[in-house]
């Protein structure tokens, strides 16, 4: 499967989303996880990137009614996660401690989202991602915001946020967008009950492309 295919199979899940046909898009989005964790060689980079589509999928399953496509899908994920836990994630001990809260951060929206328990994924996230802020110099925190896996994780938020007509306030946007690792785990615990409700009243999924773009008078 080339970049251009995966290119493509991503416009057709967006459409479908724009459609109306969440169910369509869901099933794209799959396909494009499935397609991510094979490119990836089971490598922890490339398999918890690919858990941003899957999130897209199951909180479109969600949304168009199917529950039980929602949750079988989101124990696949939480699966995955589990796996990359178990004994894939390489690196020194703060890369394994940010990507172990990222995998945790992923348990916590798919558990979240299915309407699964969710005891501690969160909290175990932000242990992660406390030890990881205190052991790191700001620039060292800041490399960590220019990871692609990480800021599409927070971007994925914003997106269910603005479909939620849940508007982030711009102290909270810029939180979200410079990826303090603590910050985006607080806004998930303060804030997805309540957009995940708005979205359950919505037939559709629509959102702006960026929500945490900067604004032309932050430039």
């Amino acid at each position: 499967m080339t970049h251009n295919n995966r290119s493509e199979i991503y416009r057709e899940a967006e459409n479908a989303r724009r459609a109306g046909d969440l169910i369509e898009s869901g099933d794209k989005y799959l396909q494009l996880t499935y397609l991510g964790i094979v490119k990836s060689n089971m490598h922890h980079v490339g398999m918890l990137s690919s858990l941003t589509n899957l999130k897209y999928a199951v909180v479109c399953y969600r949304v168009a009614g199917n529950d039980e496509r929602c949750e079988n899908i989101a124990r696949q994920g939480i699966l995955i996660c589990e796996d990359v836990l178990a004994d894939r994630i390489d690196g020194d001990d703060v890369e394994r401690q940010a990507w172990s809260g990222l995998a945790h951060e992923h348990i916590g929206d798919l558990r979240r989202i299915a309407g699964l328990d969710d005891p501690n994924a969160y909290q175990t996230a932000m242990q992660y991602y406390e030890s990881v802020e205190a052991a790191s110099k700001l620039d060292l925190v800041m490399a960590w915001a220019n990871e692609n896996e990480f800021y599409q994780s927070s971007k994925y938020i914003a997106h269910l946020a603005d479909a939620a007509d849940q508007s982030i306030d711009p102290e909270t946007a810029r939180d979200l967008r410079s990826l303090s690792l603590t910050r985006r785990i607080t806004f998930r615990q303060s804030s997805f009950g309540d957009i995940l409700t708005e979205l359950d009243q919505n037939d559709l999924l629509e959102w702006n492309g960026n929500p945490l773009a900067i604004p032309d008078d932050e430039e």
